[in-house]
């Protein structure tokens, strides 16, 4: 009966470390939903942001809604990954971007917490002459290195998440071989 509860504890050890592998890739976190069924042909050379009450005199055509929760990231990776989620479905704009409060259960703490959404529509903008006369014609993709590189880090961390995961379960593993013996 010793060697079951001891080995019903060790199991329990092999899910935590098996699960603390796990890996997150913070541009496929926002969540997109297309609203358009036009060709991805081209990406845009800048993703223009505005937000909700901004005025909106242009001509765009809607690609899809965009929403990211922050308790993910830091705060100034939200908008990176709201760009390159846009800019992955050929949008080069995201309007009436805004941000919600909302209380969420956390399963862990047993508690609510309230988290930051972030929601906005993906557009692809008319950029004819009108629309530069009023913005800035510029080419900004700094975003997409920035994201790419909290991708790599975080890919580094679960690797040694992985390597110290393993040991753990190759070392309870022989524990309880030299256990029944």
């Amino acid at each position: 009966m010793k060697s079951r509860i001891v080995s019903g504890f060790f199991l329990s050890v092999y899910l935590v470390f098996l699960s603390a592998c796990s890996s997150v890739d913070y541009a496929r976190m926002a969540n997109y939903t297309s609203i358009s069924t036009a060709p991805c042909n081209e990406k845009a050379s800048k993703i223009h942001l505005f937000f909700q009450g901004e005025n909106i005199d242009f001509a765009y055509e809607k690609m899809g809604l965009i929403e990211l929760d922050e308790s993910f990231f830091r705060s100034t990776e939200v908008y990176d990954v709201l760009k390159k989620t846009a800019w992955n479905h050929c949008a080069n704009g995201i309007i009436n971007l805004h941000e919600e409060n909302r209380s969420v259960y956390n399963s862990s703490t047993k508690e609510y917490e309230n988290v930051k959404r972030y929601k906005g529509i993906a557009v692809k903008i008319d950029t004819n002459s009108t629309f530069y006369q009023k913005h800035k014609k510029e080419h900004d993709l700094v975003f997409i290195d920035g994201v790419n590189n909290t991708n790599e880090r975080i890919k580094e961390t679960s690797s040694v998440k992985l390597v110290f995961g393993l040991i753990a379960v190759g070392a309870g593993g022989l524990l309880l071989l030299s256990m029944k013996n």
